[in-house]
């Protein structure tokens, strides 16, 4: 049995001679999907992905500012684990991860933290503040939002590729987050198919190993923003100056 997606593309095995990650069909390859390289990505998916998860933070968090409890669980609803993108740290055949359950206990400490920090609005702050919510499960909720772009990515490289004989169709039904609605939407449509199993392809570019960002860096992103209130840290018109500036003269004030 052939265990790498490369394989049925017939290209030597590895992530460089492919767009997307060579996934392997048996166990997880530990790699997970970066909200940060989605957003700052320059490509259209980047632009398609980075608007989905941004309607998804409004609504999230809007529902933990208005204490809306049975909205939560319908936002977390579809955040499992999706077997389809063989990431993570599973076999590759777990498909559990976040509960509704699990993810609302994980959430019970966020009204304190927005207290604290009324300007929360993404799901990178959530992994750091947090502490049940992990990469990996921020990761799992990314798939499942962005599974019909996925999808449709991994036709399009099939396609491309001229590779689609060695798949086989089936009608599927799947479940991913509709912008307009603002809620999850349930899809049936034709995909391509491994054994009976649907995967998903992920553009190389848009996944790590492990994330870049942490608490040292939300931290003093936070204490930059407190000094952009201070009267000395504003321009002539009383505009903010940037935050590159002020680092430059705190790192200066600190040398001397």
């Amino acid at each position: 049995m052939k265990n790498h997606l490369s394989e049925y593309f017939n290209i030597e095995k590895g992530h460089k001679n492919l767009d997307f990650v060579d996934i392997n069909f048996e166990k997880d390859t530990k790699l997970f999907f970066d909200p940060y390289l989605i957003k700052f990505g320059v490509s259209d998916i980047c632009k398609e992905m980075a608007e989905v998860v941004e309607s998804f933070e409004i609504e999230l968090f809007d529902s933990f500012r208005t204490k809306n409890f049975s909205r939560q669980k319908e936002l977390f609803a579809h955040s499992s684990e999706r077997n389809e993108t063989k990431f993570g740290y599973g076999n590759g055949r777990n498909g559990k991860g976040n509960s509704i359950s699990g993810m609302q206990k994980a959430f019970e400490s966020i009204k304190t933290i927005l207290e604290e920090n009324p300007n929360l609005n993404s799901l990178p702050d959530l992994v750091i503040l947090v502490k049940d919510f992990s990469k990996d499960g921020l990761s799992d909720l990314l798939a499942n939002l962005l599974y019909k772009i996925l999808l449709k990515y991994t036709k399009d490289q099939i396609e491309e590729n001229g590779v689609a004989e060695v798949f086989v169709k089936e009608v599927k039904t799947y479940t991913s987050w509709d912008t307009e609605t603002r809620n999850w939407k349930t899809y049936r449509e034709e995909v391509y198919t491994i054994n009976g199993e649907v995967f998903l392809l992920a553009p190389k570019y848009i996944v790590r190993n492990t994330y870049l960002f942490g608490i040292d860096k939300y931290l003093r992103n936070q204490v930059i923003e407190y000094y952009q209130t201070l009267p000395e840290y504003k321009d002539a018109n009383g505009k903010k100056i940037p935050k590159k500036n002020i680092i430059d003269q705190l790192s200066s004030e600190q040398e001397n």
